[in-house]
């Protein structure tokens, strides 16, 4: 015989009381989870992380040969593939940086936005690919444009705007705070700033550029072995690369050196 329930049972008003504790629970999870996939700022390391790793993807799977030599030669074309991580990690990064700070002021703030592209893009993607791919890429030609690429790293991270930027006038806007003023440039209008907070940008800036330049040796080093770059087994192997690999990890350690001396 079919059982009707009592609405007035307190044994189905406790069910019912835990189903809805249960919908509730269910609705919480759901809405944390819609919170997180719509953040700004995850939405926009997702956006930067897809840039860099298929242009990596494409330089990883190069064959190491000029695919058209009459036009450029392999050397130019790897560059070119990397020329979007170069962007990414150097000026997109930082510029996306800000203008989430801008635009999203109550929720995001400039140095959390900052530290967490740096970290997700360049310390945990662009540096350990690259350094990787120095260290134990079959291709001469690729371990030469992956060494090649650390200068580039360290070139471009100086310009106005950049992470290691000495061409901002203005302490606050200094590195990838701002969007780069050059000395002379006249009057800005710089946000105020304080002691303990120039202290943490100064210690942070020496930090990532410390990480650049241990890494860029660490990649180096394992390329002066004879052969590495003019065995004439290898493809693509050119005499005298020793020579460029050497140069490449003895100039920015000599530097990180000198900096330290002085």
């Amino acid at each position: 015989m079919m059982q009707i329930d009592d609405p007035l049972d307190p044994l189905a008003q406790q069910n019912q009381l835990h189903d809805d504790d249960d919908n509730a629970a269910i609705e919480s999870d759901s809405s944390k989870v819609d919170v997180e996939e719509e953040s700004p700022l995850l939405l926009a390391l997702d956006d930067l992380e897809s840039r860099v790793v298929t242009a990596l993807n494409e330089f990883k799977s190069h064959s190491g040969r000029a695919s058209n030599p009459a036009v450029a030669n392999i050397h130019d074309e790897l560059a070119s593939i990397l020329r979007p991580v170069v962007e990414v990690a150097c000026h997109a990064g930082p510029s996306a940086a800000r203008a989430l700070a801008s635009n999203y002021p109550h929720l995001l703030n400039l140095d959390l936005c900052v530290d967490e592209i740096y970290t997700s893009v360049n310390s945990k993607l662009v540096i350990l690919v690259v350094s990787e791919s120095a260290q134990s890429d079959l291709i001469p030609a690729k371990r030469a444009a992956s060494l090649a690429l650390f200068h580039t790293l360290h070139v471009e991270w100086q310009k106005a705007g950049s992470y290691l930027d000495s061409t901002t006038n203005a302490p606050s806007l200094a590195g990838p705070y701002g969007p780069g003023v050059a000395s002379g440039g006249g009057a800005i209008s710089a946000p105020p700033f304080s002691a303990v907070e120039a202290q943490r940008r100064t210690q942070i800036r020496a930090a990532r550029k410390a990480e650049l330049l241990r890494r860029w040796v660490q990649s180096a080093i394992p390329n002066l072995a004879p052969g590495t770059f003019t065995s004439t087994t290898l493809d693509a192997a050119a005499a005298g690369r020793g020579v460029l690999s050497a140069s490449a990890a003895l100039k920015p350690c000599l530097r990180y050196m000198a900096e330290r001396i002085g």
